[in-house]
């Protein structure tokens, strides 16, 4: 975040995820630029991929959903490199 932070000013984010909670107990907001936007409803996602697929930038972990929608968005995208789940073998 801070990358975008330094290189786009006025940068605001938009948190999409199926565990939204994860993400209010572990994305700093206190910069006032973070805004939990998602809705995280998995059986009807259409709302939270629309919403990423208009952003300029996109920063995403792990998984095809956000892949596509970083995609269509266009703009720069960074991902979190060496990223592993506990309970998954790449």
């Amino acid at each position: 975040m801070d990358y975008f932070r330094f290189k786009c000013k006025d940068a605001v984010f938009l948190v999409v995820s199926d565990d939204m909670q994860w993400c209010r107990e572990n994305i700093d907001a206190s910069k006032g630029d973070v805004y939990y936007v998602g809705h995280g409803d998995i059986d009807d996602p259409i709302h939270d991929f629309a919403l990423l697929a208009n952003c300029n930038h996109s920063i995403y972990c792990v998984g095809s959903f956000a892949i596509w929608a970083s995609y269509f968005a266009g703009g720069e995208t960074v991902a979190l490199a060496d990223f592993q789940r506990s309970d998954r073998f790449f």
